[in-house]
């Protein structure tokens, strides 16, 4: 009769181990999940954050090596009219070159508003010889070294028409390059031109420019810069007075 009780603690016994090896199982596995959170979250959040600080440093813009002196035509002569420094000036039929500084906040011709140049505080204005007839004015840089034939080239410019004083009849502005054999006989090689600025330019708004190629063979002079020809077509004494002005700003030549 007294085998009974001693078989009731031996079960009594196993009971009591099996929950405490239960209780250590569940926290071995309460343990896995938290390492595997902890770690997961840590790498997560460091990969990313990371990644996206790097992503956010703004690239550096390469410099340009502008070839032209005073391209934004910040430099003038104080002269009455102002003319940009460094640039030099051809007229054909008579006239002057009616090239002059602009500066932020000057008067626009028949016009209430005022100029704001594209860059900086000064700009360029073009306009007509007024000569009767058919003319031109050209403002340039110019180099009988360097641009050997097959060398690249682009010229960019900005161009200006005010809806107060647009060019008239057929005035027209543009962008030039010019390639001659020598600067002496001035044969012409070639003459490149962008995008015509004349009466049905955009107004109001500044407009890019470019040309952009090749020096051809036999060139050893050559020439940059902006032209306006003013009543195009017509013959001196004609009584071509035509007006109207165009603007530019931050001429860039590089090869």
């Amino acid at each position: 009769m007294r085998t009974i009780p001693m078989i009731l603690l031996l079960a009594v016994a196993c009971t009591g181990d099996t929950d405490t090896d239960t209780d250590k199982t569940d926290t071995a596995t309460t343990d896995t999940f938290a390492d595997a959170d902890t770690d997961a979250d840590a790498d997560s959040d460091t990969d990313t954050d990371a990644d996206t600080d790097t992503s956010d440093t703004a690239p550096t813009t390469p410099k340009v090596n502008n070839l032209l002196v005073n391209g934004d035509f910040e430099s003038d002569d104080g002269g009455t009219p102002p003319r940009p420094t460094d640039f030099l000036t051809f007229v054909v039929t008579g006239g002057v070159a009616n090239a002059e500084t602009a500066v932020t906040g000057d008067a626009i011709y028949n016009s209430k508003d005022t100029f704001t140049a594209h860059g900086g505080k000064k700009g360029m204005k073009l306009f007509g010889q007024f000569t009767g007839g058919e003319s031109f004015t050209a403002v340039f840089q110019e180099w009988t070294t360097g641009w050997k034939a097959g060398t690249s080239f682009e010229l960019t410019g900005w161009a200006f028409v005010s809806s107060d004083d647009p060019p008239v009849g057929t005035n027209e502005a543009y962008l030039f390059a010019k390639f001659f054999e020598d600067n002496v006989n001035f044969n012409l090689v070639r003459f490149d031109q962008s995008a015509i600025i004349n009466n049905s330019s955009t107004t109001d708004k500044w407009v890019e420019l470019n040309i952009s190629g090749t020096v051809p063979k036999g060139t050893g002079f050559v020439q940059f810069g902006v032209e306006y020809r003013n009543c195009v077509g017509s013959k001196q004494g004609s009584g071509c007075y035509d007006g109207g002005g165009v603007f530019f700003d931050d001429l860039v030549l590089t090869q």
